[in-house]
């Protein structure tokens, strides 16, 4: 299913909260299956957001959808200690993705562990993605959970431009570039000087 607007969702989530409305019970979801959306929910929900009916039924469908994957998540990491995490990709080589996309995880993996789990999904070298959770760089070589990282979690990752070793060989070959440039400039200068001090001589003795 297409990613509906995030205000929209962030809306009709708000207004179930409020009500508690709870998508993963009956009528919504039976026998963890999707059960029925009555119209009337619908029809009210547009009226007072003020919506189209069928945005307000797609959302509550995606919202049904992601409240079931968590449920079965959830039930999952109580049964295997498999993690699931929400990762949002931001890669400036692609499309933006507006949906988190969920990773399953050993929270006692490493965060490069992670790493190398979503520079597979980016198709990328891992050196080339930075993990951010809570306004912190996930650092390699600790596990997830001593960085906090839980069950649910939400991550943020960055598909970098180059990689740490290919920055610093663009800066080292800039410094380079800059001192020729300034070494060109100093011979420009003494050549100019040069010229001037022959023709001086030159103008005197004739």
């Amino acid at each position: 299913m297409e990613s509906m607007d995030d205000q929209v969702v962030s809306r009709i989530r708000k207004k179930l909260n409020g009500e508690s409305v709870k998508l993963w019970l009956p009528p919504f979801t039976v026998d963890d299956k999707e059960g029925t959306i009555p119209d009337t929910l619908v029809a009210r929900y547009a009226t007072e957001l003020q919506l189209d009916p069928s945005v307000v039924l797609a959302a509550l469908k995606q919202l049904r959808s992601h409240a079931l994957a968590k449920l079965a998540a959830n039930r999952k990491y109580q049964s295997t200690g498999l993690a699931t995490l929400r990762v949002r990709i931001i890669n400036s080589r692609q499309e933006q993705r507006k949906d988190f996309e969920l990773i399953e995880v050993v929270l006692q993996d490493s965060g490069w562990k992670l790493r190398e789990i979503v520079a597979s999904m980016c198709g990328v070298d891992p050196s080339m993605v930075k993990l951010i959770s809570g306004g912190r760089v996930i650092q390699n070589g600790s596990s997830l959970q001593d960085q906090g990282i839980r069950h649910n979690g939400q991550l943020m990752a960055l598909v970098l431009v180059e990689t740490a070793d290919e920055a610093r060989d663009r800066e080292r070959q800039e410094v380079e570039l800059n001192k020729i440039r300034e070494d060109a400039g100093l011979l420009s200068s003494v050549d100019s000087g040069k010229y001037s001090e022959c023709l001086s001589i030159f103008l005197t003795h004739s």
